[in-house]
């Protein structure tokens, strides 16, 4: 009987322990659901303004690149047909071998679900909220608590770093996937390995499909982070060393053969392209971060207003190349950097140390040409020169330092830190203290003396651009600024001090600060422009449609003959930098034509993506002079030409000033005896390479109607010579597929004015023949006399190899996970 109350007591005793032990973990597992919920009402919230409105987002590339692409993009996927080629730009370009087209991103579906300009706005929205609730399971399974993984979850998903990356269509991906990419790592090393690892190749597989080279930089440092902080935590780290290496390895390769349908065509496109000469050092370290920019980490709005037009409520372009900082704001917040700070008292050294580390060498990263380090990667790692704009590293730093303020927040909550006693975190407090006290006097100083702060605004800003600027109304805000960091710093300061007293209700003040900080002043970082402006159709662009041939012709931008003055004004009501995007549509700066069906010709891809015979042509053709440029355009297809002022040409025949509420004279011409877009050719003009049949392009006095220029060595012997001649018509234009009908009175060659490059096959009456490269640029098929049905299809090899590594890796998936879960 004693035995068996003995083990009866036992039982008791054991249940009494368990207790308190299975309350927090129930109200964790309660946090865990609610703060999800926190973090999406919040997000929606900060967003309303875009979600229950027919507000969209419009500026930098957004308005003028990113969405008259994505518009051919979703159109192709509309006619059931794959997004392979894009005609509309530049003479012809691949889409799907661009990653900048994200043609496998799933956004892509929203299409299915909402109307095109909706869609079109939530894959913004959606990727800072997904990064916010990716940062708050990542510093979850790092085993922070419910309350100071909030806390950076806020940090981040509000910061200034993460909505400035909503001006960039492309990189915008990354704030969600960065950090998910990081949980998914961190899980996979803990258990259900299988089923995990497959998890983290699906999501670098997203990022390798939206891929950015410095981005994917960040993405690989924080698994390196997490890898050395794995290993530091084992006992056994060789084994530890074995086991991430049995994640990093099948992880990658997953990743890189589910992406394989973009990342193949992209492999080929990358050295027929602008980019793949590698970009010069000045414009990839171009838009560095600035020393200066580190003030902005806790000023909000610390360069004034951007989003005006000429930059009036701003300053600071000293700093940025003189032109608007590429990431708008940097802005962390002085609660975040004070809660970071506190981290150096965790418990946790490890993962401090790691976290801080990598954080350092992210911050010099983002410094660019302002710190050592880039240039020697640059001229030393291979690869390294494809990427560009060293201020994207910011983004992982960002992260960084959120979870760094987590782990400092976890550390003052703690109610037993051996390592942060109340004496030891007194230092940390009492600066933070006295940084929002000096904050504040400053604020109020200037706030007072604003000519004082206007005065050393104008001093520092060269005077071509002071005389546009407004320096006092710039101060003024800056004043305010101030005030709230200092406001923000005391704030804090005070709630650690008290945090003992207020107990719980610390961390949730703290993180109720945290995100009263971020989300205010951030709320502008990102302007939006109305649903009618986004559908608005220039008058420019309806007049080429309307005057210009029925078969398919191109235009060029105004500024290809003269250049846009200086002394450009825009006849605006107001300073919104809207005003400005809207010139660049009326005026044709922009490839806004495509939704009327126009097609563009010389130009440079913001992306350098563009292939490297319409980059060097451009290029090239800026020396000629303007009879030689028009016989250029004539040569290439151009039948509308639009122009600044006046041109004298016998060419050309005025259609009619184009209004662009600006005041320069806009004017646009129709170009006679432009090329059509299939013509035949009976006479040849040899070229021995392709420098030689770029020189005789540019150097033709007139259009060749009747010739081409060829570098083939059998093209003389095939040429039926000059007198014969034959007609071309277009019978069918689409993306991927063009369609002819040919009479010719002798042997000759079917000329198509759109670009050469390899996957384009032609059938000849069924037959498939050979494509030549025509003109420099162009393609051109070898006919015999009579009549002929000609056919160019674009079936590149590099989709196909890569959509069925693609389709492989996926089974091959599915069935380890499935075995996975069977085990």
């Amino acid at each position: 009987m004693v035995w068996g109350r003995e083990i009866s007591r036992r039982k008791e005793s054991r249940l009494k322990k368990a207790e308190p032990r299975a309350q927090p973990r129930a109200r964790a597992y309660t946090f865990d659901l609610l703060a999800p919920a926190l973090l999406l009402g919040l997000g929606a919230v900060f967003f309303a303004d875009v979600l229950f409105s027919s507000k969209n987002f419009y500026y930098r590339d957004i308005l003028n690149f990113h969405y008259p692409l994505r518009r051919v993009l979703i159109d192709s996927y509309a006619r059931g047909e794959l997004p392979l080629w894009n005609p509309f730009v530049y003479l012809g370009q691949p889409m799907l071998a661009n990653p900048n087209y994200m043609a496998f991103y799933p956004t892509n579906l929203l299409h299915l679900l909402a109307p095109f300009n909706y869609a079109f706005k939530l894959h913004f929205v959606l990727h800072p909220i997904l990064g916010g609730l990716g940062a708050y399971f990542l510093l979850r399974r790092l085993a922070l608590g419910p309350l100071p993984s909030l806390a950076g979850a806020l940090a981040y998903e509000f910061s200034g770093t993460v909505l400035s990356f909503l001006n960039l269509y492309n990189l915008v991906p990354a704030v969600a996937l960065i950090p998910w990419i990081g949980w998914a790592f961190q899980g996979a090393l803990h258990g259900r390995r299988v089923r995990r690892t497959l998890l983290l190749g699906f999501l670098l597989a997203l990022q390798a499909i939206a891929f950015e080279p410095l981005l994917f930089q960040c993405c690989a440092l924080l698994l390196l982070a997490l890898t050395a902080l794995y290993i530091t935590e084992q006992d056994n780290r060789k084994r530890a060393l074995r086991t991430a290496i049995g994640v990093l390895l099948p992880a990658g390769l997953s990743a890189a053969g589910l992406a394989a349908a973009q990342i193949v065509p992209a492999l080929e496109l990358l050295p027929l392209s602008a980019r793949g000469a590698g970009i010069d050092y000045s414009v990839a370290s171009g838009w560095s971060m600035h020393p200066m920019d580190l003030l902005s980490i806790f000023i909000p709005n610390f360069y004034g207003t951007l989003f005006t037009i000429g930059s009036v409520s701003a300053w600071g372009e000293m700093y940025h190349e003189f032109k608007d900082a590429y990431l708008v704001s940097f802005f962390l917040g002085s609660s975040t950097l004070l809660l970071a700070a506190l981290a150096l008292f965790s418990q946790r050294t490890k993962l401090r140390n790691v976290l801080l580390a990598f954080c350092a060498l992210t911050l010099v990263l983002a410094l660019g040409k302002f710190a050592p380090l880039y240039p020697f990667l640059y001229r030393h790692v291979p690869l390294f020169d494809l990427g560009r704009y060293p201020s994207k590293y910011f983004l992982l730093a960002t992260l960084l330092i959120s979870m760094l303020a987590a782990l400092g927040l976890e550390a003052a909550l703690e109610p037993r830190n051996a390592r942060a006693p109340e004496r030891t975190m007194r230092p940390v407090l009492a600066a933070g203290l006295i940084a929002g006290g000096a904050a504040l006097c400053l604020g109020l100083f200037w706030g007072w003396k604003t000519e004082a702060l206007a005065s050393l605004m104008r001093e520092a800003t060269p005077p071509a651009i002071a005389t546009t600027k407004d320096f006092q109304a710039v101060a003024a805000g800056l004043a305010r600024s101030l005030l709230a960091t200092g406001a923000f710093f005391g704030l804090t300061a005070l709630i650690l001090s008290a945090r003992h007293r207020l107990r719980n209700k610390a961390g949730w003040t703290l993180a109720a600060v945290v995100a009263l900080e971020l989300m205010p002043p951030n709320l502008g970082l990102f302007p939006l422009i109305s649903d009618a402006d986004m559908d608005y159709v220039p008058e420019l662009a309806r007049t080429m449609k309307e005057n210009g041939p029925a078969e398919p012709f191109r235009a060029v931008t105004p500024n290809y003959m003269n250049p846009v003055p200086t002394s450009m004004v825009l006849k605006a009501p107001n300073r919104s930098a809207a005003w400005f995007v809207l010139y660049n549509r009326r005026s044709g700066q922009s490839l806004d034509g495509i939704r009327q069906g126009l097609q563009y010709a010389l130009d440079r891809s913001v992306d350098y993506l563009n292939s490297r015979e319409s980059d060097t042509l451009m290029q090239r053709s800026l020396e000629l002079t303007p009879e030689r440029k028009l016989t250029l355009l004539a040569n290439l297809n151009c039948a509308m030409v639009p122009a600044i002022g006046e041109l004298q040409d016998p060419r050309l025949s005025l259609i009619g000033p184009i209004e662009t509420h600006s005041n320069l004279d806009y004017r646009l011409y129709r170009l006679e005896g432009a090329l059509p877009r299939a013509y035949f050719a009976s006479s040849v003009i040899p070229a021995a390479s392709p420098d030689e049949a770029l020189a005789r392009l540019l150097e033709a006095n007139s259009a060749l109607a009747g010739r081409v220029i060829l570098e083939s060595p059998g093209a003389v012997a095939a040429s039926g010579g000059g007198a014969a001649a034959g007609r071309a018509e277009i019978t069918r234009y689409g993306n991927n597929r063009v369609a002819c009908r040919v009479s010719a009175d002798a042997p000759g060659f079917l000329v198509l004015l759109d670009s050469w490059y390899p996957g384009w096959k032609a059938y000849v009456d069924g037959r498939e023949t050979e494509v030549l490269r025509a003109n420099y640029a162009f393609r051109a098929v070898a006919l015999s006399a009579g009549r002929h049905d000609v056919e160019f299809v674009f079936e590149p090899m590099s989709f196909r190899i890569g959509a069925a590594v693609s389709v492989l890796t996926l089974l091959t998936g599915l069935a380890a996970a499935l075995l996975a879960a069977k085990r």
